[in-house]
């Protein structure tokens, strides 16, 4: 009796160590962000260890941007010897091994875009495999020039006071450097009088004198290319004599505007 307990005993652990070692599912992904030039292709690595069963499914997610990956979309999935491809990136996304039941559930995506980066997800499930780690995430980079920037800013300003103007792409990886500099200067501007921020790309122009009119150009620039935009501004003196609502008068009337009036008259 005490045998055939002992040998239940080693029967019981050895099911459990086949049951819990054996029978997994271990997805292996890159571990760092994989980076792509937009306009070429990409390929995702997704390689997996389980034995392959009619159960077998293959499922890939987006979630672009900086969206949770609880709001990611399904652009890829396969089961049943069948491919589905729901997403909007379908006609650029394609398996590098079809069907992917050899280890190997990579994808390709070609002509990248700046709406492909994000976070992808591959998922691999293969009943009654449901131990280990069957999902692995993987975060797409896409390296492009800075685009057309917009230059923001008052056109117009009166001297002593301070003009600011602001310099932006939305879009550019790695993130762009700004650089204002003065169109065809006549006269060198003081350093001193002009605060530049290459991250945020805004200019400030403090004190300004009528010297500072003139156009000035933000140059949007990364190791991919760069991009430009301009601004004019518009220095006058402060007027002593105001309308009623506002608008600047002439500091100097002309005797012609008025009819002298006749003596006696």
């Amino acid at each position: 009796m005490a045998l055939d307990l002992v040998v239940f005993s080693c029967l019981l652990l050895a099911f459990i160590s086949l049951w819990g070692h054996g029978a997994g599912v271990e997805v292996t992904v890159p571990s760092d962000p994989v980076m792509q030039q937009k306009g070429l292709s990409v390929e995702l690595p997704c390689h997996y260890k389980t034995s392959v069963d009619k159960n077998f499914a293959l499922e890939w997610k987006f979630a672009s941007g900086s969206a949770s990956t609880d709001k990611a979309k399904q652009i890829l999935y396969f089961t049943n010897n069948v491919l589905y491809k729901p997403g909007s990136q379908s006609e650029r996304l394609s398996l590098l091994h079809d069907p992917p039941t050899w280890g190997d559930a990579s994808i390709r995506l070609d002509n990248v875009r700046a709406s492909d980066a994000g976070i992808y997800s591959c998922e691999v499930n293969d009943p009654p495999d449901f131990y280990g780690t069957g999902i692995g995430y993987i975060h797409l980079v896409v390296l492009m020039p800075p685009s057309s920037p917009e230059c923001k800013g008052a056109t117009y300003s009166t001297v002593g006071s301070d003009a600011t103007f602001t310099c932006r792409s939305s879009e550019g990886m790695p993130a762009p450097v700004y650089s204002w500099t003065r169109v065809d200067p006549k006269t060198p501007l003081p350093l001193s009088n002009m605060v530049k921020n290459e991250q945020t790309g805004t200019l400030m122009l403090t004190n300004i004198s009528q010297e500072f009119s003139g156009k000035y150009q933000c140059v949007a620039s990364n190791e991919y290319g760069q991009n430009s935009c301009q601004v004019s501004l518009h220095v006058s003196v402060t007027n002593l004599i105001s309308g009623s609502c506002g608008a600047p008068l002439k500091e100097h009337i002309s005797h012609d505007q008025f009819p002298q009036q006749k003596e006696g008259g």
